[in-house]
């Protein structure tokens, strides 16, 4: 799906979001407990949200609680 990708802006390069998120294998030898386990969403929603928010627009993000 078009959804799945993301384009890289300084080599407009097409990436899969799968690609952005720490293996399994890095995150458990990692020794830092991170509160917050980066999914594909997750890793989505922040790149989303900082774009946005380096263009200082105003942004909602909305979902399930």
């Amino acid at each position: 799906m078009i959804y799945d990708y993301m384009i890289d802006l300084n080599t407009f390069i097409y990436h899969e979001w799968d690609s952005l998120v720490p293996k399994t294998e890095q995150l458990i030898k990692n020794e830092n407990s991170q509160l917050v386990i980066p999914t594909v969403d997750i890793v989505r929603y922040s790149f989303l949200m900082t774009a946005i928010l380096i263009h200082k627009k105003p942004v909602l993000l909305t979902g399930k609680i």
